[in-house]
Parts: C-alpha cells; sequence; structure tokens
C-alpha cells in the first residue's frame, strides 16, 4: 500500500449559508481549525457555520488499483465530492474515516 500526504495547500472558504459557490484564494495547510482563523471569520449571530476544503489531484490512475482517501480529525458532518460527485459522507467528530475514490 501506497500513501501520500495530501495536507498542503488546500482551498478554503467559510459559508454563512449552505450556498457553497465556488472557494476563495485563501489556501491553508491541514489540520487546520476555527482556532486557527482571525475573529472576523466569526459572527455572534451565526451558530453553524459551514467550510469548505477543496483540493485539486493530479493522479494517473491504474485502472487495476483502488484509491481512498483518509481523513484523521474532520468534525461534525462532512460530506466529500469528486468532479461533483458525492462520493460519501461522515457523521462524528475527530474521527477518522475513508473514502474511496
Amino acid at each position: 500500500m501506497q500513501k501520500t500526504a495530501l495536507n498542503f495547500n488546500w482551498q478554503f472558504k467559510r459559508y454563512e449559508t449552505n450556498d457553497h459557490q465556488g472557494f476563495t484564494k485563501e489556501t491553508v495547510d491541514l489540520p487546520h481549525n476555527a482556532v486557527d482563523l482571525p475573529k472576523d471569520y466569526f459572527d455572534e449571530t451565526i451558530t453553524h457555520d459551514v467550510f469548505s476544503y477543496g483540493k485539486t489531484l493530479d493522479l494517473n490512475k491504474n485502472p487495476e488499483k483502488r484509491y481512498f482517501i483518509h481523513f484523521e480529525g474532520v468534525m461534525s458532518e462532512t460530506v466529500v465530492h469528486l468532479n461533483g460527485v458525492n462520493l460519501g459522507q461522515h457523521s462524528g467528530g475527530y474521527t477518522p474515516f475513508e473514502i474511496e475514490l
């Protein structure tokens, strides 16, 4: 089994609603959490912030192999998309999970 770290240069965006329209040009490295964000990211009237992380992967897929992405600590509700296709979701705070690409 080959492992490749994908922790660097993720596109990041905070949403005040579930509009999910695009990413900002801001990039972050993982692990990343709200403690790292400037105070002006938060509004006292917002009770549930939605954060999106995006990354472009350059894979030369071998059709005879299976590919998974392993998440070590994602808080609350997570939905994973690849090229607009929902690959799966995970509920639970900071528990590891994998999604097949």
